[in-house]
């Protein structure tokens, strides 16, 4: 019987404590990627207004928006301009050194073909702007942000696991202690 009741409260106790550490990295690896986003939505947007370049001052939002005077130098992204028949009027990869000039225009003709306008393709957020009857083509490269934010989600639920171990451990010790007075 006091076996009985030392086995249901380590189960009721790790079953709690599971639940509201999952909980918690579940709602903070949320807010991670969430942000990571916002992010992209955000330097998108400073592009897109921009007709594809970074004005040289870059207003900071008061709402904590993470954009700022660094983000032009941090981003990593590329134009493709395409005319209505689909042939490239212009290739800008002077800011990013993954895609060369053949690979931008593919990957931009590709979308033109599937009529994409925004979206990801693999870590590359793209959008459209239309500008005197051409169709330019934004894209940012996110690969770090996206792999920081994994590692967060990997580490912190690897962590937490191994935590849940050693506290098992010591549930299973202190249960003794505190099941003492039942028995």
């Amino acid at each position: 019987m006091i076996k009985k009741l030392r086995k249901k409260f380590v189960f009721i106790t790790l079953l709690s404590m599971g639940i509201v550490l999952y909980l918690i990295l579940g709602i903070a690896n949320y807010s991670n990627i969430n942000r990571v986003s916002k992010t992209a939505d955000s330097v998108m947007e400073i592009l897109k207004e921009n007709e594809g370049r970074f004005p040289s001052k870059i207003e900071t939002d008061e709402l904590g928006e993470p954009i700022t005077e660094e983000t032009p130098f941090e981003t990593r992204y590329f134009t493709v301009t395409l005319n209505e028949k689909g042939e490239v009027i212009s290739v800008d990869t002077s800011k990013i050194a993954s895609f060369d000039y053949e690979e931008a225009k593919q990957l931009a003709f590709k979308l033109y073909q599937e009529n994409s306008n925004d979206g990801f393709t693999g870590t590359i957020k793209y959008s459209t702007l239309n500008i005197n009857n051409n169709t330019m083509y934004i894209f940012i490269d996110f690969s770090r942000s996206i792999i920081v934010a994994k590692s967060f989600m990997v580490y912190s639920y690897a962590i937490s696991f191994v935590g849940m171990l050693l506290f098992t451990l010591l549930l299973g010790f202190l249960s003794k202690v505190v099941i003492k007075p039942v028995e």
